[in-house]
């Protein structure tokens, strides 16, 4: 009987190395940078883990399996047979020798792509969004960018609106041009019932979905300071929330010539235009805040208010991206609840910014109506004490 070795012993190890380079190769491309989204993904790599592991177990057990078989097999060998026994001995002798350095190559290969694994599984645990990085940081980046575009649009919105009513400050124009013109627009788009029932013409019973869910009546919208707060996509809104703006101002001022305003009624015109103008555009500039607030942008489709609910939704609520953020804070790191900690602190620091903003028009009202309080109280008695210093003035002297 002569001795064979059924499996090529070099062959099989070889192999088994190439099996290892390519699982550990596919994971060192994977992206170990978290930071760019979508973060790295573990079962990947770990999957590849054992692949390895799998494959090196394996290869052990099959391959000595054999060679102790064949070597066993020396002691029924005939005796005839001894000369081709003993060379076939020194080939196997050497195919083991062979054997051993392949594996040691391949264990010290595989040693180092394990090393490399290890160090990406740290930077996985440090920086992923399951364990170390914070809960969803691509969701978290997204929503801050889209409060960030949000908030630049409804600044240059509320100006916009400002800048189009019929009293706009510094416009002047037509009263009644302005009172048939809005008239008009009710009529078409926002009557309510009790007009139609009074004759002024049909009234309008479409509603629109808000952002929220809601319906809202078009009907009297022009008329119905809701309007500002209601977030929706739909035109009809916009065009009510400018048409409520329009009626809150009112009518333009009557323009004047040049020759009158040189009068000394024409000054006193233009100087009592200027002060309402003045203390009219604090309160038409806080209402178009609020309007503009409330309106979705082209670029992002959400509106200022709508982004800042759904940096509020990541952390507080019961369901939605709160749940699953409280649900994986549970398997964070600490380095990854420190992470969203100070994200829950930097939207805080944004709400509060809002909310110094408002106060700060807040503010500008309240210090427009003392101004006017101040007006109504002291402009009478100065009156009089400029009347009764110019009577002086004008009276004969006493001899």
């Amino acid at each position: 009987m002569s001795m064979r070795l059924n499996v090529p012993l070099d062959a099989r190890l070889k192999h088994a190395v190439v099996v290892v380079a390519l699982a550990f190769g596919a994971m060192s491309t994977k992206n170990a940078y978290a930071y760019v989204c979508p973060p790295v993904e573990a079962p990947p790599i770990i999957g590849s883990i054992f692949t390895v592991q799998a494959a090196f177990r394996v290869l052990f057990n099959t391959l000595f399996d054999q060679m102790k078989q064949a070597l066993m097999g020396v002691g029924r060998i005939e005796v005839s047979a001894i000369k081709v026994m003993t060379s076939q001995v020194a080939t196997a002798a050497k195919a083991q020798i062979n054997a051993n350095v392949v594996l040691k190559q391949g264990e010290m290969a595989a040693i180092g792509y394990l090393e490399t694994a290890k160090l990406q599984l740290k930077v996985y645990q440090d920086y992923s969004p399951e364990f170390g990085q914070g809960h969803n940081p691509c969701e978290q980046s997204k929503v801050q960018t889209d409060m960030a575009m949000a908030n630049g649009q409804s600044g240059a919105g509320a100006v916009e609106m400002v800048t189009l009513l019929a009293a706009a400050p510094g416009r002047y124009g037509s009263p009644e041009g302005f009172v048939n013109r809005m008239f008009a627009q009710r009529s078409a788009k926002y009557l309510s019932i009790d007009e139609q029932k009074l004759g002024f013409g049909t009234a309008n019973a479409q509603t629109v979905t808000l952002v929220n869910g809601l319906k809202f009546p078009l009907a009297g919208a022009d008329t119905n300071a809701s309007v500002l707060f209601a977030d929706a996509t739909d035109s009809r809104i916009k065009d009510a929330k400018q048409a409520y703006l329009d009626h809150v101002a009112g009518a333009p001022d009557v323009p004047i010539a040049p020759d009158v305003a040189a009068l000394p009624m024409g000054k006193n015109y233009l100087a009592l235009k200027g002060r309402k103008d003045a203390v009219m555009s604090v309160a038409m500039n806080s209402l178009a805040t609020i309007g503009s607030e409330n309106t979705p942008n082209a670029e992002t489709g959400k509106s200022k208010m709508q982004a800042m609910r759904d940096l509020v939704d990541l952390y507080y609520g019961a369901g939605g991206k709160a749940k699953e953020r409280w649900a994986g804070w549970a398997s964070q790191s600490q380095r990854g609840l420190m992470v969203d900690q100070l994200k829950i602190d930097a939207s805080l620091l944004a709400v509060k910014t809002e909310q110094y903003q408002q106060t700060q028009r807040m503010e500008a009202v309240l210090g427009s109506l003392l101004a006017l309080e101040a007006q109504r109280e002291y402009k009478p008695a100065l009156n009089t004490s400029v009347e009764s210093i110019n009577s002086m003035r004008t009276a004969p002297a006493v001899r």
